[in-house]
């Protein structure tokens, strides 16, 4: 049973990994600055206000684009909601 719990840890770790590596793959392909708030926000953990009047545009035009890179990362990780 050990070594069944040993090699379930091991397949869930790899497979954490793969996802990772493709989530990374995918941000790294959006627009820039899709891409920039994208990470901004997941990565760094800023609010929208932040990120905003970081980057001086709106606050809807990083909920859009937050939006559109969710999007594109469930299309291409096949996420379904």
């Amino acid at each position: 049973m050990k070594e069944e719990l040993q090699y379930d840890d091991m397949f869930e770790q790899f497979a954490a990994e793969a996802m990772q590596e493709q989530i990374e793959q995918t941000v790294s392909r959006l627009p820039v600055q899709c891409r920039d708030i994208f990470r901004r926000s997941r990565y760094e953990g800023k609010s929208h206000q932040e990120i905003a009047q970081e980057m001086n545009i709106s606050v809807r035009t990083v909920e859009t684009q937050i939006y559109r890179a969710l999007k594109i990362l469930k299309k291409k990780l096949k996420i379904e909601n």
